[in-house]
């Protein structure tokens, strides 16, 4: 069992304020992917429902946007990044994803930072953990961005750590909090040095997709392709399973699914 770390010093943990989601349309079938197949849209969006009804009955709210004509709409975290008060507009290295953003700032209705005009980022490679930002430097995200970010979040008393993300879509892809003060990992993808800034104990999973896990409030989501996750974290704190193959099969991924926003002066991941 891992040993409880305080994550922050300054800011709480807490479950969020409010979650916001949007399901996928028939466009989903377009989304973008690494796997081979066709996407099954139809599955996704039965797969998205349980999602945010798994939410809901945790006692969370959420709030659900119209789908998007974007295929890749559904994944909301990566065009933005809430940073308690305010949202990071992100421009994402992929052009069909560029267009993403307006609806969900809308609905957040929080004053915007927007980047330079040179940095490139989505939201999939920045985990919160305390008063530290974990940056992910790859295919999407650049370091333009996470000096920007460092900038910005500097004002804030926000430390930002790039983290070299050599293969794979996202940090967090390969990386997540199964508690505030716990963080699994992908050793495929990640090494436990690179792990190290997170301040936090730290634990590789032998299944891939058990890197990415939601925890809120004091209960972790994990997916059902992660069995043997799901049982290790269970022995610490409560556990909800959730089928999402065909979330999956576009390369997504519970953190991907919801943007949370955090209680006044509290942080999620």
């Amino acid at each position: 069992m891992p040993t409880p770390h305080e994550a922050s010093p300054r800011r709480s943990w807490a479950a969020p304020e409010r979650l916001v989601v949007r399901p996928p349309s028939a466009a989903f079938a377009r989304a973008l992917t690494s796997h081979e197949g066709p996407l099954d849209a139809t599955a996704a969006l039965a797969q998205h429902a349980t999602y945010v009804h798994a939410l809901r009955e945790l006692g969370h709210a959420v709030t659900v946007l119209p789908a998007s004509a974007h295929p890749d709409g559904c994944f909301v975290e990566d065009p933005v990044v809430v940073l308690g008060s305010e949202v990071v507009r992100c421009r994402s290295a992929v052009p069909s994803r560029q267009e993403e953003g307006p609806a969900l700032l809308e609905a957040l209705a929080l004053p915007v930072v927007d980047l330079p005009a040179d940095a490139t980022l989505d939201g999939g490679d920045v985990l919160r953990v305390g008063d530290r930002l974990l940056v992910g430097l790859g295919a999407r995200t650049n370091e333009a961005a996470a000096a920007a970010l460092a900038q910005h979040c500097a004002r804030h008393g926000i430390d930002v750590h790039a983290v070299p993300v050599p293969r794979g879509l996202h940090l967090k892809s390969a990386c997540a909090l199964a508690a505030p003060d716990w963080l699994l990992y992908d050793p495929g993808v990640l090494s436990a040095e690179a792990m190290a800034p997170a301040g936090v104990h730290c634990s590789a999973v032998d299944e891939p997709l058990g890197a990415n896990v939601l925890a809120l409030g004091d209960t972790t989501l994990v997916s059902a392709s992660a069995p043997r996750t799901a049982e290790r974290i269970a022995q610490r704190r409560p556990v909800r399973v959730l089928e999402l193959s065909a979330l999956h099969a576009a390369d997504g991924a519970l953190t991907c699914l919801s943007i949370r926003v955090p209680r006044p002066g509290t942080w999620v991941t």
